[in-house]
This record gives C-alpha cells, structure tokens and sequence, in this order.
C-alpha cells in the first residue's frame, strides 16, 4: 500500500481507495478489528506525510461470501473513528450502500458532513443482487443521489465502476453508461 501511495502521489493523485480484505479464517471478528485498524494507521500515517488520503470503500456481506470485513457505512464510520487519523476517507460505492440495505441519500450527507466523502464509485444493481450493472440497467432512482450529491456540494470524482461487465463488452458498456447518465442527469456533471 505505501507504494501504491508513492506511486498515486507521483501522479498528482492524492486520493488512494482501499479495501479491508476478508477477515482471516481461525480470527475473530475483534483480533480482525484490531488488525485492520493498525494497518489503517500505519498506511494512514504514511499517506499524511505525503498529502494523500486512504479511503475505505466497503462490500457487501459482512464475514460472508463475497462480502470485506467493513461490509457497511455504519462499520466503516466506526473504523474511521477507531483509527483516529484525519485522512481517513470514504470511497463510496452507491451499489453497495444500495446491496447493504442502506439510503444511499443518507449515507452521502452523513459521509458529506463528517467530511469523509472523498470519491464515489457508480453502478445499477438489479434485484438487490451484487452484480455491477450498466446505470439505467436495474433499479436504482439515480435522481435523489445525483441531487443529494448537489446539496452536499460534493467535488470528487464519480467512476463507473463496472467490473461485473469487463469481460463481455466493455465499449457497449461504456458507451451506454455515458448515453444513459449525460442524457438523464447531464446538468449534475461537468464535461
């Protein structure tokens, strides 16, 4: 992760996303805590030298398949928190706030107003199934998101992030994710 640091730095880069990985087998969830929260302030710690952010960006299915250690925002509040460092950030992942059962509109103002909400990863979940759909494909309502972003007055960067769909046809799903947003919520991004 410190060359990742490095690396994003050299690039003018200053916002580093991560993930907690899964929690080890023969570990128990509070020795898994304590050891994801040391790594955090180590990498943390190294980031801050250097100008950069570490996010969290959590996943779905908490201990089980599939699913990271931090598995929601309410966790992933909490190891901020714990951590106690001042850029520790957020990358939010709208499908996966949607996935965990959460208001993605609440989850982007409390991230807002904590100051934590640093990039935001954007995709269409169908079915409450965690599989990363072309935007228009399922069944968020991309309005009260693109608007609460607005009302936050977030500035980061929105990525697509469609990696369920890498190996079928990338360009379509590209192209159709660009048609779909710039036609339906084209006054919220810039060109």
């Amino acid at each position: 992760v410190k060359k990742v640091i490095d690396f994003s730095v050299m690039l003018n880069c200053p916002d580093i996303n991560s993930s907690t990985g899964y929690q080890p087998a023969g570990r128990d969830g509070k020795e898994a805590w304590e050891d994801v929260k040391k790594c955090y302030r180590e990498v943390v710690r190294y980031a801050a030298e250097r100008d950069a952010w570490i996010n969290i960006e959590y996943e779905p299915g908490k201990y089980g398949p599939g699913g990271l250690f931090i598995a929601n925002a309410k966790d992933t509040l909490k190891m901020i928190e714990d951590v106690g460092e001042g850029n520790l950030g957020v990358n939010l992942d709208i499908g996966h706030s949607v996935v965990c059962g959460e208001n993605p509109v609440e989850v982007i103002k409390t991230f807002a107003e904590k100051g934590l909400l640093r990039h935001v990863h954007l995709e269409d979940i169908k079915d409450n199934i965690h599989f990363h759909e072309v935007p228009g494909d399922g069944d968020i309502d991309f309005q009260p998101i693109f608007k609460a972003m607005q009302e936050v007055n977030y500035q980061g960067s929105v990525t697509l992030e469609l990696y369920s769909l890498w190996d079928r046809d990338p360009a379509d799903a590209a192209i159709r994710s660009h048609q779909y947003l710039m036609s339906n919520f084209g006054e919220f991004f810039e060109v």
